[in-house]
């Protein structure tokens, strides 16, 4: 079981790309939508839940 905690104000995040079949639009796009929500949310989960419904929009990395 993992716990859980927010990511504190010392915890700089960063959305990097290390490997992507994707156009350079879409990448930042990727980056873009990933960044939003670490500045929205402080919890990964969260975070990556927020990642996983924007991106499933239609206008996003379409």
């Amino acid at each position: 079981m993992s716990s859980e905690k927010p990511i504190s104000a010392k915890e700089k995040l960063e959305a990097q790309i290390k490997s992507a079949d994707m156009t350079e639009d879409m990448q930042q796009e990727a980056i873009d939508v990933a960044s939003e929500g670490m500045s929205k949310f402080s919890i990964e989960k969260d975070i990556a839940q927020y990642i996983k419904k924007t991106a499933s929009e239609p206008t996003h990395l379409a």
